[in-house]
């Protein structure tokens, strides 16, 4: 069983954001995204991801039209980059995203 403090938010700057918590709230800076276009998210992460975790993710938006959603997230070392896609076919998205993570650590699972 894993049970850790969800972190309250904090703000990604120019698309990175750094955390200390296996689970937590990242508020993106404020995005004009296109239909069709991505936004990636950087997160550094280096007191609790160990290589071999993984990274879970849901996104929510908090401004106008648009469809975020998470395509990829991918580890390497202490980080992990999310790329999120508005897959309207017309509107851009306009505001700010709110992404919840949770870092699994494999070592917990497979003891």
């Amino acid at each position: 069983m894993c049970a850790d403090t969800v972190t309250r938010a904090v703000v990604a700057v120019a698309g990175a954001a750094t955390i200390g918590t296996r689970s937590g709230f990242i508020n993106t800076e404020s995005l004009t995204t296109a239909a069709g276009a991505t936004y990636t998210l950087t997160v550094t992460n280096s007191s609790t991801y160990k290589a071999g975790d993984m990274v879970f993710c849901q996104v929510y938006k908090a401004g106008s039209a648009g469809t975020p959603v998470i395509t990829t997230v991918d580890t390497s070392g202490s980080t992990f980059v999310i790329v999120i896609q508005n897959i309207h076919a017309s509107d851009a998205f306009s505001g700010v995203l709110v992404v919840y993570y949770y870092v699994l650590n494999i070592e917990s699972v497979s003891s």
